[in-house]
């Protein structure tokens, strides 16, 4: 059963436009662009059921064999971010790693002329009445799941913003891609 849905889920990745190109070569076989990839899930987030985002995101996750930690990644300070969603947010995240330990964490999501989600009271309020959460509030929590965990997978959804968790996700990703260059 495992089988068949990662077959499929690999159908609906190539369907989707996940592969940027196939290649057919004794020395690579597929050959599959990362950062396309990663902007082809960031898109796919908005556009879909939470099961079928996890899913999708987790196969991601393994396919690439991406950092979901700061373990070997290099001291400094770290920026992540989307591309802009269906909403024209890009998911932000400033991080700072010290001795393979992510100390400081900052997200946030934020409009083309900078305003941002966590410190827009009627977005704040609005999205607190519609889905009983709202980003001034479930931000801090990603922050400090990250902090404690040290482990983007590890981060717990917070009921009402479990697609806000698969967008932090995504940007602490980005972030320590950089680190680990």
């Amino acid at each position: 059963m495992k089988k068949i849905s990662l077959i499929i889920l690999l159908g609906c990745l190539l369907l989707m436009g996940v592969a940027a190109y196939v290649q057919y070569s004794p020395a690579s076989p597929i050959l599959l662009e990362k950062e396309k990839a990663l902007e082809k899930i960031e898109q796919y987030i908005e556009r879909h059921r939470v099961p079928d985002v996890k899913a999708v995101f987790e196969f991601f996750m393994d396919l690439f064999s991406v950092p979901t930690s700061p373990k070997n990644c290099r001291d400094g300070k770290y920026q992540g971010e989307s591309i802009y969603d269906d909403y024209n947010y890009k998911h932000v995240i400033a991080l700072e790693i010290k001795n393979a330990k992510i100390i400081s964490i900052h997200y946030d999501e934020v409009k083309k002329d900078g305003t941002g989600k966590r410190g827009d009271k009627e977005y704040c309020a609005r999205m607190k009445q519609g889905s009983g959460a709202s980003p001034a509030e479930v931000y801090p929590v990603y922050e400090a799941g990250m902090l404690e965990h040290q482990d983007l997978m590890k981060v717990d959804a917070v009921s009402g913003a479990t697609y806000s968790l698969y967008r932090f996700r995504t940007a602490v990703l980005r972030a320590l891609l950089k680190a680990k260059e």
